[in-house]
């Protein structure tokens, strides 16, 4: 306190305090641009633009940080190429659930019953439930299933056994895959691939009247059961033509059916 009252009644001094006051407040304006100067010299060294990436526009392209320049966008050599999946041709396994499958121990498997499947119609799956290929119908694998009116049979089948749809008196309609190197179907009829081997006619067939071709030189095991709507034969051969039919166990039926010989289709 009584140093500025000394200054106070001194001019001299007063002055001496005022200028080395204005010394002070010029230094320390000094030292703050030093300091702002240093500042903004750092941030450009460093981008001048803290260094924020932005993310580009274009689908697939990849943003990259650069401390000189501004943020830049980089397309890859081959966007569809690095973009694009392989696609792969999904395996069916979805099977149809409760028909017995047995696997025959090499990735493949035969459908040996019906099971508890309800089905009418049903279309038989090229893999089973666990991804075994269906290759085989076991012997009388739907035989007595009053239920089916309707079954598909898939290109992957190679063997159809014995009497598989003996009894099915519902059925009237048998569909074979035109894939299949085997077996075809023809008007719901099963036949060999060459057609030579009748193999299955429906017994709830919607003819009555079935036209036999000379092209057919066997009867396969219960292809023809008692009790079928077909009531008569339309052959196209002679009586030596259709006595070289082989016919196998089981059609005693086929020998009942009327026969027209040398029919001539329309």
């Amino acid at each position: 306190m009584k140093l500025f009252k000394t200054i106070k009644n001194d001019p001299k001094k007063r002055s001496v305090a005022i200028g080395m006051l204005a010394a002070l407040i010029l230094i320390a304006i000094i030292a703050s641009c030093i300091i702002a100067s240093i500042s903004r010299k750092a941030s450009e060294g460093t981008g001048g633009d803290s260094g924020s990436v932005e993310t580009p526009d274009t689908e697939g392209s990849i943003a990259v940080f650069n401390p000189t320049d501004d943020t830049q966008s980089i397309q890859p050599e081959n966007t569809e190429a690095n973009n694009s999946e392989e696609t792969l041709t999904p395996i069916d396994v979805s099977g149809i659930n409760g028909l017995n499958y047995v696997s025959l121990g090499d990735g493949t498997c035969s459908v040996d019953g019906i099971g508890t499947c309800t089905l009418t119609q049903i279309e038989l799956p090229t893999y089973s439930p666990s991804g075994d290929k269906v290759v085989k119908l076991g012997d009388g694998a739907f035989s007595n299933c009053k239920t089916i009116v309707k079954i598909s049979i898939p290109a992957s089948v190679r063997t159809i056994g014995t009497g598989v749809f003996r009894g099915c008196t519902a059925l009237s309609e048998i569909n074979v895959s035109g894939d299949n190197p085997v077996y075809c179907s023809v008007d719901g009829v099963l036949f060999s691939k060459d057609k030579s081997v009748l193999i299955c006619a429906p017994m709830n067939i919607s003819v009555t009247s079935y036209l036999l071709s000379t092209e057919v030189k066997a009867i396969a095991a219960f292809a023809f059961e008692e009790g079928s709507k077909i009531t008569g034969l339309l052959y196209e051969g002679n009586v030596n033509d259709f006595q070289k039919i082989e016919i196998l166990e089981g059609n005693d039926y086929f020998k009942k059916i009327s026969i027209t010989l040398n029919y001539v289709p329309e």
